[in-house]
């Protein structure tokens, strides 16, 4: 019928065409239908592990065959499997469907080969009409020791809890690999260490501000009082009591507002106005302002290499950092010795930054201490302390923060201790307009004082 050479030609390619796809066709079909089947056994073979340890719990517990029986109907309700309990020899102790109850069912060779004598076997899920069968075997002890694997690090979580609780902070709990129960330990034992020096630093924070605000207070009331009850009659008397009242509730002044401007550097109240900063020119200032304080203690002072060096920083905060530095530095060198600040070029998270150092000759802090030396009222030496109250470091930490820094200490026995500010570089703008257009929201005043606070190590 087909005599044309074109038309057979096409009818062919047809055929062939059809026969490849049908062919692909089936074959996705096939392993459509393997693939589905495989998927279904990993699903039930999932299901088949916690519903088992569950009954043997449940067992262990004392329960009756009733109750666990009411469980598996409820989880084959839930879950649209139908489950059988069995024992060792096959008999069916619970079905769901309530069809196989006391029947013998023919219980795997590799299931009897692994079992110890007496040893009883969880359970067996089957799929209804009889299309797709999966069986799971457990034997008595297996639920047991997944059992006691998943529950033993939530005891031990829950009872370092209720230590924590009750006021013992030091808790740590074991890590047992990196699976969610380990990921858990690990937070845990972390937040147990973050609240146990929460704990310790509010605890050292009372002390010291209760320290530090008994001085002045004790000296305000017994001056005061001498001058109510007669104690003191001479002029000169009086002004001298009026003048240590005076620097003594400027002294508790200061320590309040240094208190109150920390805890708003910690809850990021405070707002910076950044610009480029030309480090030489404050570097200068510093420089003038400290020049009398070095003499009178015999301490020379020494800026340097600060040629070129601009930051982006607040001006203002950038000075209280370098003040506090310089307050510290001085008051730990002694006479004959030397304080210096210097600017070099470094690297802060891959970027161009510049590392503004204070060194200071005559002091050394260990280690241990220099662990411990920007936190809250930490002094290394307060035997020695003439001034502050140990807050001026711990707001240079937070201010070194807040502009995205870093600030760091190195000691030597020999050379003397450094404290290093890193802040990102900025180059100057090239017209007054650009500079305006540096700034953001207007920074808050910051406390009263050259340094708003002068800390001690």
């Amino acid at each position: 019928m087909f005599l044309n050479l074109r038309t057979r030609l096409l009818v062919s390619y047809a055929f062939v065409v059809f026969l490849c796809l049908f062919l692909a066709g089936s074959a996705f079909v096939v392993l459509l239908s393997d693939y589905q089947r495989q998927l279904r056994l990993n699903q039930l073979a999932d299901l088949a592990v916690p519903v088992s340890i569950q009954v043997r719990l449940l067992e262990l517990a004392g329960a009756p065959p009733t109750q666990i029986a009411q469980t598996l109907r409820e989880q084959a309700s839930e879950t649209g499997v139908r489950m059988l309990l069995l024992d060792r020899d096959g008999r069916v102790l619970t079905d769901t469907a309530n069809v196989l109850v006391g029947e013998v069912l023919p219980v795997p060779r590799a299931a009897m080969q692994q079992s110890r004598p007496g040893a009883r076997w969880g359970l067996l899920a089957a799929r209804d009409q009889g299309h797709l069968v999966m069986i799971s075997f457990l034997p008595r002890d297996r639920p047991l020791l997944l059992a006691r694997s998943i529950a033993r690090p939530v005891a031990e979580v829950t009872r370092a809890s209720e230590a924590m609780a009750h006021g013992k902070y030091e808790q740590s709990i074991p890590v047992r690999g990196g699976d969610e129960l380990g990921r858990l330990a690990r937070a845990f034992n972390a937040m147990a260490r973050q609240v146990s020096a929460s704990d310790r630093a509010m605890r050292d924070f009372l002390a010291n501000v209760s320290h530090d605000l008994r001085t002045p207070l004790t000296a305000i009331q017994g001056f005061s009082q001498a001058m109510t009850d007669g104690t003191l009659r001479e002029t000169q008397e009086f002004s001298a009591a009026g003048r240590i009242i005076h620097e003594e509730s400027a002294r508790m002044q200061r320590l309040v507002e240094d208190i109150l401007y920390l805890s708003k550097l910690e809850a990021g109240q405070v707002r910076l106005e950044r610009q480029p900063v030309d480090v030489a020119e404050l570097f200068a200032r510093l420089e003038r302002r400290y020049h009398l304080l070095a003499e009178q203690r015999q301490v020379r002072l020494v800026a340097e290499g600060a040629a070129q060096a601009n930051v982006d920083a607040d001006l203002t905060r950038l000075e209280q950092m370098l003040s506090n530095l310089l307050d510290n530095a001085l008051e730990h060198t002694p006479s004959g010795g030397a304080v210096s600040f210097r600017a070099s070029p470094a690297q802060l998270d891959g970027r161009p930054a510049w590392r503004l150092e204070v060194h200071n000759s005559g002091s050394y802090l260990p280690a241990e201490e220099a662990e411990r030396v920007f936190e809250r009222f930490y002094q290394s030496d307060r035997a020695r302390r003439k001034s502050g109250h140990g807050l001026g470091l711990a707001i240079v930490r937070e201010l070194a923060q807040a502009h995205g820094g870093t600030v760091v200490v190195s000691s030597d026995p020999t050379a003397g201790t450094t404290f290093a500010v890193t802040l990102a570089a900025r180059p100057a703008p090239s017209s007054p307009a650009a500079a305006g257009r540096g700034g953001a929201l207007a920074a808050r005043h910051a406390p009263s004082g050259s340094g708003a606070a002068k800390g001690g190590l």
